[in-house]
């Protein structure tokens, strides 16, 4: 788990990429050349309601930045989210988590009593048993481990690393069941 939260990460920021994949390959490169693009511009720029040449096409982009700077600057007393410290410098705060309708919560309710609580461990354990994945973690050589009980360790070290907890963490809270394999 802690390797795939890595990877995730790193193909979220671009550190690393899937050769060929559509999702996390470079856009530009799937762009159309613009002698294709040029005579679909007038019908895209109908659609879209927008002008078909820069000048205009400024013009009406700072209209709409004006009239919408406008707007805010009339709502800002009532955004509590937004506040303008003494230096002039804008700070927007986080939203305050709206309250949830009544059928909302009845519904969350409803479903929590059909679903049995899970114990991390345990679906660690139970994956385990299914497709014995935390062999995979042993040495390279193929030899036996030198660890005592080196699967329940694994297992173990996966929950640490793939909650964040860590190890020292996880060392504190150690009175979680072993996992019987």
């Amino acid at each position: 788990m802690a390797v795939f939260a890595c990877i995730a990460s790193e193909l979220r920021s671009g550190d690393i990429f899937i050769d060929g994949a559509q999702t996390y390959s470079d856009y530009r490169k799937e762009l159309l050349q613009w002698d294709l693009c040029e005579p679909l511009l007038s019908d895209f720029c109908c659609d879209s309601g927008i002008p078909n040449n820069a000048k205009d096409f400024v013009k009406v982009m700072r209209e709409r930045l004006v009239k919408l700077s406008k707007q805010i600057d009339h709502r800002y007393p009532d955004i509590a989210e937004l506040i303008i410290d003494n230096h002039g410098i804008p700070i927007l705060k986080r939203r305050a988590a709206k309250k949830r309708a009544p059928q909302a919560t009845w519904l969350a309710e409803e479903i929590k009593k059909c679903m049995p609580e899970r114990n991390l461990m345990d679906i660690l354990c139970n994956s385990h048993h299914y497709t014995e994945w935390a062999q995979q973690f042993g040495p390279i050589t193929g030899f036996d481990a030198k660890i005592d009980n080196p699967i329940e360790r694994y297992i173990l070290t996966n929950f640490a690393y793939g909650t964040r907890m860590g190890p020292t963490q996880t060392s504190k809270h150690q009175n979680i069941k072993t996992c019987e394999i």
